[in-house]
């Protein structure tokens, strides 16, 4: 696999993450704000961050990539994969290698 090949699929799975907050209603609060995130999140599932403007990007990281993006393992320390995001929300912070060991 090139590196391109590598940062395609990354786009993907960071695609399907902010998907899958979106269908199952994480973006949801009853704030004001919340239909600007998920407006704005479908903005970067469709055209990518480098769309959203200077406001947008705030409000993006404030509202979606601060709350919901786990960079680092609670349970091992590794960086935590855009294909393991979602389950890595779920569970409190940790990959399927941190949870697997924290549970074993």
């Amino acid at each position: 696999m090139g590196m391109s090949d590598k940062g395609a699929n990354q786009l993907k799975d960071k695609r399907v993450f902010l998907r899958d907050l979106i269908d199952h209603g994480y973006l949801e609060h009853g704030r004001p704000n919340d239909r600007v995130a998920i407006r704005i999140t479908r903005q970067v599932i469709a055209r990518g961050e480098a769309s959203l403007s200077p406001n947008q990007k705030r409000v993006f990281k404030r509202e979606v990539l601060d709350v919901f993006v786990t960079v680092e393992c609670k349970g091992c320390g590794s960086n935590v994969p855009w294909s393991e995001m979602y389950p890595a929300f779920l569970s409190g912070g940790c990959c399927a290698r941190g949870s697997h060991n924290l549970y074993r």
